[in-house]
């Protein structure tokens, strides 16, 4: 805020806006406010957007045989890429000072119908590498998606993308039968993966449910 020095006809001193008067040696002078803060911040936020665009990028591009149907339709334009990329970046992607993370709750392959999965849990056999997915169905969801012979579509995502590999199954079980069994790579280290399962029909074209995360498992 400025301020006048002996009444109006006095030197004004101080700021408004983002120009500043002050006096030297008895004579005002005006100049702009330094924008370095606001610089400054713009480009923290400009950083961080693009931060936030390749994280989300990278799991979007590994997950893209299922986003290709799973984002075909339901809200948003351009093409089913370009939903995911949308939905994920406002849903999917938290950051901290200057790091950005997967929120693993939020991250989706498919954005279309209701999920029906009530309930969900999961095993995994060591020995012989085999994961097996368990669900109860809610009936009234189920019963409205029961004309589109609808199976089930499993994404297991590594933590680590660069070094590890997305695993997956499509079009497996009917989702009626309310189980699915999956073979999984192994390997020498232990890492954390996530599980994701949604239901796509066989029609053309192919509709599906959204995607659900079911948890994290060690392996």
């Amino acid at each position: 805020m400025a301020r006048a020095k002996n009444g109006v006809n006095g030197c004004v001193s101080g700021k408004v806006g983002n120009v500043v008067f002050y006096e030297r040696n008895g004579i005002g002078y005006v100049r702009s406010a330094p924008a370095r803060r606001i610089e400054k911040k713009r480009s923290e936020i400009v950083q961080m957007t693009r931060i936030k665009f390749k994280l989300v990028q990278q799991y979007v591009i590994c997950m893209l045989q299922f986003v290709k149907f799973g984002f075909q339709f339901g809200a948003g334009n351009g093409t089913a890429y370009n939903r995911a990329m949308s939905y994920n970046l406002r849903n999917a992607v938290k950051s901290q000072k200057a790091e950005a993370f997967i929120d693993w709750n939020n991250l989706a392959f498919s954005r279309d119908m209701p999920d029906p999965i009530k309930e969900i849990s999961f095993s995994l056999n060591r020995g012989s590498k085999q994961l097996t997915l368990r669900w109860e169905l809610d009936d009234d969801v189920a019963l409205r998606l029961r004309g589109h012979q609808m199976r089930a579509y499993i994404l297991i995502i590594p933590s680590d993308l660069d070094n590890w590999n997305v695993q997956g199954l499509g079009a497996g079980n009917n989702m009626q039968e309310n189980e699915q069994t999956l073979t999984i790579l192994s390997y020498d280290s232990t890492i954390t993966h996530h599980i994701y399962i949604a239901f796509a029909s066989v029609e053309i074209p192919i509709r599906s449910t959204n995607s659900r995360y079911v948890g994290p498992i060690e392996m």
